[in-house]
C-alpha cells in the first residue's frame, strides 16, 4: 500500500533542500563581503580640468600620461549584528592623488548608535574622525541585478546636496550597511557607483558565518573633524608632490 503521507513529506523536504541550494538566499546576519573598488583615472582628470582651454587640456594630458587608465583596489566589509567594519585587504600605490588618499580608508559604523569612526592615511600620516553616518536621500526602483550571487535592487540617491549615487542592495543580508560611508537602505549594499566621480564598488564574494562576537574598532592617529580635512590635505599634499596651491584647489574642489 502506498503511503501518500510519507511521499508528501519527502517531496516537501526535497523542495526545501533544492530551494535553499538554488533559489533565494537565506538571510545573513554576520559575515565578510569582499569588494572591488575601481577608479577611472583618465575620466577623473577630464573632470578636474577645463579641457576646453589649452592650459586645462595640457594639465589633463600630463596627468593622464602619469597614470594607468584604471586603478583597482580590494576592500572587505565585515558585518556582525548592526555593526560594520570596512578596511583594505591590500595596499595599491596609486599615482592618482584622489585614489591614493583613500587607498587605505577604514570605516567602523554602529548603525544602532548612528555613529561612525573613520581612518585615513595620507603620506604615512594617520588621521581619524568620529561622526554621524552620511545622510543619503534614497529613492527605490524596480530595477534588479545579481551581484556576487545575490539578487539586488537598485536605488538612486543624492548626498552632499548634489552628488548622485547609484546603489544595489540585497534584502538577503539583513543590515542597512555598505562599503565606505554608504548605508541607509533596507538591506546590505553590494554595489555602488558614483557616475560623476567615475568610481565604483562591487562585491565579488560574500562569506557567511555564525558568530556572536561584536565588532569594535579604535583607530590610531590625529583626530580631526570632517571640516578640517581640506586644510589638512593641502598642508600634507602640496610639499609632497610640489604643486602650486591654486592647482591643489582645482584638483580638490
Amino acid at each position: 500500500m502506498i503511503n501518500f503521507q510519507r511521499i508528501l513529506l519527502i517531496t516537501v523536504a526535497l523542495l526545501f533542500f533544492f530551494g535553499d541550494s538554488h533559489g533565494q538566499q537565506t538571510v545573513s546576519t554576520s559575515g565578510i563581503i569582499h569588494f572591488q573598488k575601481k577608479v577611472n583615472n583618465h575620466a577623473q582628470f577630464k573632470n578636474m580640468f577645463d579641457i576646453q582651454t589649452p592650459p586645462g587640456k595640457r594639465l589633463a594630458e600630463n596627468f593622464t600620461k602619469m597614470t594607468e587608465p584604471f586603478d583597482t583596489f580590494h576592500f572587505s566589509l565585515e558585518y556582525v549584528g548592526n555593526n560594520t567594519l570596512y578596511k583594505p585587504e591590500d595596499y595599491f600605490e596609486s599615482k592618482n592623488i584622489l585614489s591614493e588618499i583613500t587607498a587605505q580608508n577604514a570605516v567602523f559604523t554602529d548603525l544602532d548608535q548612528k555613529h561612525t569612526s573613520s581612518a585615513m592615511t595620507i603620506f604615512d600620516k594617520k588621521i581619524n574622525m568620529d561622526e554621524e553616518p552620511m545622510v543619503i536621500k534614497w529613492k527605490l526602483t524596480d530595477e534588479t541585478r545579481k551581484i556576487a550571487g545575490y539578487d539586488c535592487i537598485r536605488a538612486n540617491g543624492v548626498f552632499g546636496d548634489s552628488i548622485y549615487v547609484v546603489a544595489f542592495y540585497t534584502e538577503d543580508i539583513a543590515l542597512s550597511g555598505g562599503p565606505e560611508h554608504f548605508n541607509g537602505l533596507p538591506g546590505m549594499i553590494l554595489g555602488i557607483a558614483l557616475p560623476h566621480d567615475h568610481v565604483t564598488w562591487f562585491a565579488t564574494k560574500v562569506e557567511k558565518r555564525s558568530t556572536s562576537d561584536s565588532l569594535q574598532q579604535e583607530f590610531a592617529g590625529a583626530k580631526i573633524s570632517r571640516s578640517e580635512i581640506p586644510a589638512y590635505l593641502k598642508k600634507a599634499v602640496i610639499p609632497k608632490i610640489k604643486i602650486k596651491e591654486e592647482m591643489f584647489d582645482r584638483i580638490m574642489y
